[in-house]
């Protein structure tokens, strides 16, 4: 994480001092989807403040379940009702792109799929070879910020149970045994 903080300034830095004289300050600060209380919530000294972001784009950031509802906790907390986001991403894992669509609404977001504007832009005709999906997403509720990070933390407990077995081994018949933990 370190390694692409520093790249990123770097290219932020680099664009600053070859574009035009702007009146506007360009600054990187680190923002993890999983630790946003300590990035954004529990540091005074931040720079990041919540629903205090314009504009967001992500390219390739759904590609795990564990990751979907860290990000849209982000995206929730970050924006405001009038924030522009922006998801350009190609379906790696069905069932991390389900999940984002599901309950992207429990994070007060509403998906809308803009992947048919690819089509009108020559400069992104690529993205329709590549079967990348343009997902524009609008606050459509704002939600408290307590309930987002507490929403954001928590495990899909689809398919789970409070007891797992695990295998330990076969009894003499050949059939694993499992043991409740």
């Amino acid at each position: 994480t370190t390694d692409v903080i520093a790249d990123l300034t770097a290219n932020v830095q680099r664009n600053i001092s070859t574009s035009a004289v702007s009146p506007y300050t360009t600054i990187s600060r680190l923002l993890r989807w999983d630790a946003l209380e300590e990035d954004v919530m529990n540091d005074e000294q931040s720079l990041l403040r919540p629903h205090t972001f314009d504009t967001i784009v992500g390219t390739d950031v759904v590609f795990t379940p564990s990751l979907v509802r860290p990000l849209l906790s982000c995206l929730a907390l970050m924006a405001h009702v009038d924030t522009r986001i922006y998801l350009c991403l190609q379906i790696r894992c069905a069932d991390s792109h389900a999940l984002l669509l599901k309950k992207a609404s429990r994070f007060g977001l509403r998906v809308e799929d803009c992947s048919d504007v690819l089509r009108d832009m020559p400069s992104c005709s690529w993205g329709l070879g590549m079967e990348c999906k343009l997902l524009r997403l609008v606050v459509k509720k704002r939600l408290e910020d307590s309930v987002i990070i507490k929403r954001g933390k928590k495990g899909d407990k689809k398919g789970r149970s409070s007891k797992r077995s695990a295998d330990v081994g076969k009894d003499g018949k050949g059939k694993k045994k499992k043991r409740q933990r």
